[in-house]
């Protein structure tokens, strides 16, 4: 894989990691009472998710990558990822 596709998903894992975590943060802000609750199980699930998704993009990147150097009717089964779709 080049350095750059690979450079690519691992931002699009960190972009997802932040916008995930940090609603689930927030939330467990309490303004009124001056507490911070954070439910810690709740972000170690949302930071697996993330880690999912790097790992998708980075096979998604890699499979078109693959798929160029192939003949032309062929398509290579990384293309799609990790979900299949």
């Amino acid at each position: 894989m080049d350095k750059t596709e690979f450079i690519e998903a691992v931002k699009e894992g960190l972009r997802v990691a932040v916008l995930a975590i940090l609603p689930v943060i927030i939330a467990g802000v309490n303004l009124e009472l001056r507490t911070i609750m954070i439910d810690w199980k709740l972000v170690y699930v949302v930071g697996a998710l993330a880690i999912l998704r790097f790992i998708d993009s980075a096979l998604h990147r890699y499979g078109k990558e693959k798929t160029l150097s192939l003949p032309h009717d062929e398509i290579s089964p990384l293309e799609k990822g990790l979900v299949r779709f």
